[in-house]
């Protein structure tokens, strides 16, 4: 059946996904076709993405309180370079190699200390007999390929059961390394998150070769990939190529006002361009007809042809309460305390040259009892940005570990903030100098949790939405699937360019054969690329003469950290 005509069009939410979804939706449709954006927040667009200016004796500091930078890679990110080439943003970027300090080191936070990773093959094997957070990983990794096949009828599991069950549990092992890394993606705890949508290639090595490792050795070839995607990523790398050839031997970019450039040069290019922002305006319902959808914000009615969400499954299933909408396995998403601190030229020798660490689940409130989940080294990070010198980091505090918690007492810890991440940062480096400046927001429900079953949901959830007035509504946003910047610059485009043919938003969540990278958000994403289990893959290889590895990681995309330094918005939740 086709799709119906597109008309009018309103978007709730806007964040990068929605905002996204609007830019390329008003450069497909003709321009009499007007288009509606409802934010409940008062003033502030884009979601999770904010960025800060702040004075240092007439110089200049910036604070990210969401995502700090991006990476250049998949298709993901080839969508993301369209949308900066069509923005004319290529001049405003900072460009970050992969020869800096801060994309050569990584460290994770473990028996009192930073364990730095090693980032090349020939530092493993003293790494592995010197580095605590090491010890027992080759082992792991070499028991994997003789683990038990998967049992039959296991369509899914959480992350944890998936690396116990194919590494074991042998010394630190494999699990303490993701737990940290997990920490940084999601915030969360890998006991309760679906393997196969936050670590697909995992699953997936599994599924087409019965071992990771062996996958690896058989090459990620060898699983079949979607012709629709190869043929996109070959016409957006010939449509982006100077951006293409700019980014090459880049490890991660972003821009010279910060991340938040994207967003504002989208609100400047859609103002005034038949396009209407509803700022303040909380959508409370949303109703289908055969002939259009309408949407009820306060007091006010008004109908449209076409509705793009930019809202988490709860959300949708909130304000649509007359529409079916299956539940998915996990509703929660993760709360998480943002403190940004500035501290003069001084710290600059406790703070190692590196991106910064993530801290694993197994470590006690004995070291960590503020329960940091990591520290970004943003003076690394994206070297440039600020003209002040001093030392900037963000700490990263509560996540799964305040779960619990009761909203009097998440607002106490807020209160608080910039005193547990003074006590974090004196712990675990030393530093006792007076920050000249210090921020602390807390992110309520910044990080959506995808729970064991997410994909099937998703599956369910697009015959469903592809039924509510037969093309009407689409779906964009971080909750449904992939929490990066990237990831939610696609999903947007992806639903803006096929608003006319009645896209769902979750085609390509659910056609991606081989997901484009691994999800990350933050810090987490940086220590991927040399991830010490794809290193230790390969020095199994040396000495299992069977094997010979490679990076399986090396097409992760960036992500953001938590949110505005706002309240909590109903139609600000995607995580971008």
């Amino acid at each position: 059946m086709a799709a119906p005509p597109v008309k009018s069009v309103a978007v709730i939410g806007s964040g990068i996904s929605g905002l996204t979804a609007a830019y390329y939706a008003r450069r497909h449709l003709p321009h009499s076709t007007p288009l509606t954006i409802y934010e409940s927040h008062p003033t502030h667009l884009g979601g999770w993405l904010q960025t800060t200016h702040h004075s240092v004796e007439d110089k200049r500091v910036i604070f990210e309180h969401g995502p700090r930078s991006l990476r250049p890679v998949g298709l993901s990110g080839l969508c993301t370079f369209d949308l900066i080439r069509e923005l004319g943003l290529e001049k405003e970027l900072i460009l970050v190699p992969k020869t800096h300090p801060s994309a050569k080191n990584r460290y994770v936070y473990y028996k009192g200390g930073l364990n730095k990773l090693p980032s090349a093959l020939l530092d493993l094997p003293k790494a592995a007999a010197t580095v605590p957070i090491l010890r027992g990983l080759v082992s792991s990794v070499a028991h994997e390929p003789f683990a038990a096949k998967r049992p039959e009828g296991l369509e899914d599991e959480s992350i944890g059961a998936f690396v116990r069950r194919r590494f074991g549990v042998r010394g630190v092992g494999v699990d303490t390394l993701l737990s940290a890394i997990v920490h940084g993606i999601y915030a969360a705890d890998l006991d309760t998150l679906s393997v196969r949508s936050t670590f697909p290639i995992l699953w997936d090595l599994e599924t087409y070769h019965g071992s990771v490792v062996k996958g690896m050795l058989g090459g990620a070839k060898r699983i079949p990939k979607d012709e629709r995607e190869v043929k996109q990523e070959t016409e957006l790398k010939e449509k982006n190529k100077e951006l293409v050839e700019m980014m090459n031997g880049m490890s991660v970019y972003s821009f010279k006002d910060g991340l938040a450039t994207l967003t504002e040069r989208l609100r400047t290019s859609l103002s005034n361009d038949n396009v209407t922002f509803k700022f303040g305006t909380p959508v409370t319902d949303l109703s289908i007809s055969p002939s259009s959808v309408t949407i009820t914000a306060g007091s006010d009615n008004a109908s449209f042809s076409h509705v793009i969400a930019n809202v988490a499954p709860k959300t949708l299933a909130s304000i649509s309460p007359s529409l079916p909408l299956p539940t998915p396995p996990s509703t929660s998403s993760s709360t998480v305390l943002l403190v940004n601190l500035f501290f003069p030229p001084s710290a600059a020798p406790h703070v190692p040259a590196g991106f910064g660490y993530l801290i694993p689940k197994t470590v006690g409130l004995d070291e960590n009892p503020h329960r940091a989940l990591g520290i970004v080294f943003d003076s690394h990070g994206v070297p440039g940005q600020d003209s002040a010198e001093g030392v900037k980091l963000t700490v990263m505090l509560g996540g799964h570990w305040w779960s619990a918690l009761s909203p009097s007492e998440l607002a106490e810890r807020e209160e608080q903030g910039v005193e547990l991440a003074l006590g974090t940062v004196r712990r675990h480096l030393g530093i006792i100098t007076k920050p000249i400046l210090a921020e602390a927001h807390l992110q309520r429900e910044c990080i959506p949790q995808y729970g064991v079953g997410h994909r099937g949901f998703l599956g369910k959830a697009k015959s469903v939405v592809e039924g509510w007035g037969g093309g009407r509504v689409s779906v964009v946003g971080a909750g449904w699937g992939g929490v990066s910047v990237n990831d939610c610059v696609r999903g947007g485009r992806d639903v803006g360019i096929g608003l006319e043919r009645g896209v769902t938003g979750l085609e390509s969540t659910l056609y991606r054969l081989v997901p484009h990278g691994i999800i990350a958000v933050c810090v987490a994403v940086i220590f991927l690329k040399f991830l010490p289990v794809s290193i230790a893959l390969r020095f199994a290889s040396k000495i299992l003469p069977l094997y010979y590895m490679f990076d399986a990681t090396g097409s992760a995309t960036p992500q953001p950290a938590p949110g505005p330094p706002n309240k909590s918005y109903p139609y600000t939740n995607d995580p971008s």
